[in-house]
């Protein structure tokens, strides 16, 4: 076992342990392979997370912007993990890009504010629907396009306009919605019109299949099946030039410009105890912030987890890159450890974990320079660098002792 230990922490520094792992099964391979990814895993995760506060404190502009905001009577109470944001204990809507005098109040170093205590993820827009002419200049609402032929339709494209308004799902709204669906005769609707009934949500639910029955392009068009207060706050955010706060009642999205030209872009779901009551103290303004953003980081974490098919792909793929190179530079040699694909592999597995834990402590430590997507880069890149480096070093050395002296 202390063997094993030893050529298995190892094998990065030295060729007679690493050439030692031929002479086992490939184990060792799958083994390596998991603690490769997870090793860089975490240290793109640790490189997007643990400067955030160095970030913040180098923003200057944004905590400007920020105490500006807050000084002008917001408060956050979250209960319930949860948020109500008011305005001098009032329920507030803030949008800096649509309301002038809104700009005009909190817009600060060219920042935009977005205030809705809705929870914009589960909150319906009251959308317009329209088609526009393949010239981009002719517009005509949905009820005139279902009334033109098929050759007709042809010219037109579907198109939907988000007006930041709250539909708001009536009893009566959901017995039209259920009149029309019922109306088409159609088996496949009926039967889902029939599991909806008495859920739990009934009007929001008969509303969405109206909505995908009515409208068939609207998540081509939308990406949503039925669009919400997140897209549309989602589209005015791009007009923001990436400088931007938004407060909802289910979340939170920032992003702000930092130094060494980074952008910070983070959100998350609230904390309850996380409260701002006292805008006008600047400590508490970040406080807020910090623990918002750290107070998220296990969500943040499950999600990255989630969609970790990417690190694992260009983990593995590096990897195999670096057997590859063994192997193919000791066949154009025709002698060598790496000679046969299988000796080689198993040698590039027994240091490969080390240099991903190598990676993932380089690009923790480069993340307090170097944001944002970079850091997945940084991670990657020394990742292969260490790879490559002890691979041809490996068989350069072992050239070396064939070599007469």
């Amino acid at each position: 076992m202390a063997e094993w230990f030893k050529r298995f922490t190892i094998s990065l520094f030295s060729d007679g342990r690493a050439k030692e792992s031929v002479k086992f099964g490939f184990g060792n391979i799958l083994l390596t392979s998991v603690l490769a990814f997870v090793f860089i895993f975490l240290g793109i995760f640790a490189g997007k997370t643990v400067p955030f506060a160095s970030y913040y404190n180098g923003a200057d502009d944004f905590r400007s912007f920020l105490y500006n905001v807050f000084s002008k009577g917001i408060s956050v109470n979250v209960k319930d993990d949860r948020a109500v944001i008011s305005l001098n204990g009032e329920n507030t809507e803030i949008n800096t890009v649509e309301n002038e005098e809104d700009g005009a109040l909190y817009s600060k170093n060219g920042y935009h504010l977005f205030v809705n205590s809705a929870n914009v993820a589960e909150t319906f827009d009251d959308f317009e629907a329209y088609c526009v002419n393949t010239d981009g200049k002719t517009e005509i609402d949905y009820e005139k396009y279902l009334s033109l032929n098929e050759t007709e339709r042809k010219n037109y494209r579907f198109a939907v306009r988000y007006t930041g308004k709250i539909k708001r799902i009536t009893a009566d709204v959901a017995d039209a919605c259920a009149a029309y669906l019922k109306g088409l005769n159609d088996g496949d609707i009926s039967s889902k019109l029939t599991e909806i009934e008495g859920a739990e949500k009934y009007a929001e639910n008969v509303y969405a299949l109206y909505v995908q029955t009515y409208y068939p392009d609207i998540v081509k068009v939308t990406g949503e099946t039925v669009p919400t207060l997140r897209n549309y706050y989602y589209l005015q955010t791009l007009k923001t030039e990436g400088k931007y706060m938004c407060l909802f009642g289910d979340m939170f999205v920032a992003s702000f410009d930092t130094y060494n030209r980074n952008t910070v872009t983070f959100g998350g779901l609230y904390k309850s105890g996380n409260s701002l009551t006292d805008g006008s103290d600047a400590r508490s303004v970040d406080s807020f912030i910090k623990n918002a953003f750290y107070g998220s980081a296990s969500f943040t974490f499950l999600l990255d987890l989630l969609n970790g098919i990417s690190v694992i792909a260009f983990t593995e793929l590096i990897t195999v890159a670096a057997m590859l190179l063994g192997f193919a530079v000791c066949r154009l040699r025709n002698k060598g450890a790496c000679l046969k694909f299988a000796d080689s592999a198993r040698i590039v597995a027994s240091y490969a974990h080390m240099a991903a834990l190598l990676s993932a402590v380089a690009t923790l430590l480069l993340s307090f320079a170097f944001g944002g997507i970079a850091v997945s880069i940084i991670a990657y890149v020394c990742f292969a660098t260490l790879l490559t480096v002890r691979t041809l070093v490996l068989i350069f050395r072992e050239k070396q002792q064939e070599e007469p002296q």
